[in-house]
């Protein structure tokens, strides 16, 4: 199981790294090289994939030291995307609706009844509940 937790002092760069994360590092190279030959149309950047397979495959402990720093960059892009994700998502869905409602007079909290009076906005449900009630309270 992956642990998406990550300690308050654990620092970004990981001090050690395992032989799979080399591996993974390798694999994440030779993928980066196909890309590349695909948007460039290079050839030269296919044998380098090629190049880099092999080593992965004979020798992944190669990789390790650009694994730290790989996986240093996945832990830095993990805390920095999602907050500018969300952040667009937000202003960009989230605020354009609420502005709207705003000038419909939309007020389903009705609190503008409730800063205008002091009676109580809450609703008052004066019923019996029964065994179904319970069973499906929605």
């Amino acid at each position: 199981m992956i642990d998406i937790t990550r300690k308050k002092h654990e620092p970004i760069i990981p001090r050690e790294t395992t032989l799979d994360q080399a591996r993974d590092t390798g694999q994440a190279m030779v993928l980066l090289c196909l890309i590349l030959v695909i948007f460039f149309r290079r050839a030269s950047f296919a044998g380098i994939a090629f190049a880099l397979l092999l080593i992965n495959m004979a020798c992944p402990q190669a990789y390790k030291p650009l694994a730290k720093w790989w996986f240093a960059l996945s832990h830095l892009l993990s805390r920095v995307v999602p907050r500018i994700l969300l952040g667009i998502l937000f202003y960009s869905m989230v605020t354009p609706v609420g502005c709207l409602r705003r000038l419909l007079g939309k007020d389903p909290l009705k609190l503008n009844q409730w800063k205008k009076g002091r009676a109580s906005v809450l609703r008052v449900r004066d019923q019996t509940l029964t065994a179904k009630d319970i069973i499906n309270p929605f």
